[in-house]
């Protein structure tokens, strides 16, 4: 095929939509040519319209393989991580070491009892459950702190954390934040303030992240 019949073609097909990697494809022209000749060539409105589109889909397809190998990838790993844990069996004192490391992140540092403060319903159950099987616990000496926002339902917000911590409903307090309404966190359950007041355990908790930092937190 002649130099002009190829480059007319090109043109044409530029003009309608057609991305470079594509004419080189059906007129077997090399890239470079293609750039040299189409790259100041208008397209229509229609043409830039198909571009947009392809453009678009092929973002979307790169989008989908790439989260598609994050979840295959995530899959694995969670698959592994499960497989360690089965193979470990916690002592009491390894319960009370976990708990006390927690305490370490987010509980209270001055207080003179125990005081954990978190909005996430998952590290609540794990300090609690690790918490209350490493120590000789009273539950009658729980109590709760709930802070909410103005949006949220007090009622169904209480029953919920109640059901997360196994403390009482009649043991569960509400401080009620100002919130102007603007920013309603979306599925943002509250936080909640998880007290039990006995001076000697916060201090076995507070020797125990201590010490533990004093054996591990050298560099090796």
């Amino acid at each position: 095929m002649k130099i002009n019949v190829l480059f007319k073609k090109a043109v044409t097909l530029r003009k309608r939509g057609s991305s470079f990697k594509q004419i080189h494809e059906l007129l077997g022209i090399a890239k470079s040519t293609c750039y040299v000749w189409l790259k100041d060539v208008k397209l229509s409105e229609l043409g830039l319209q198909k571009l947009k589109a392809r453009g678009e889909k092929g973002r979307q397809k790169g989008w989908q393989t790439n989260h598609n190998k994050v979840l295959v990838r995530n899959a694995q790993t969670n698959k592994k991580v499960i497989s360690s844990l089965a193979k470990i069996s916690l002592k009491r004192e390894e319960k009370k070491l976990i708990c006390s490391i927690l305490y370490w992140a987010e509980g209270g540092k001055t207080e003179n009892g125990v005081k954990f403060t978190n909005s996430d319903p998952a590290m609540i159950k794990v300090f609690l459950s690790f918490f209350r099987k490493g120590f000789n616990l009273k539950e009658s000496k729980f109590r709760a702190s709930l802070h909410l926002h103005g949006y949220h339902n007090q009622r169904i917000q209480k029953k919920f954390w109640s059901g997360v911590t196994k403390i009482p409903l009649n043991k569960i307090g509400l401080y009620l934040k100002p919130n102007s309404g603007k920013n309603i966190r979306t599925g943002y359950p509250g936080c909640i303030s998880i007290r039990y007041n006995d001076v000697t355990i916060v201090e076995e908790i507070r020797a125990y992240y201590k010490n533990f930092a004093k054996k591990y937190g050298e560099f090796v």
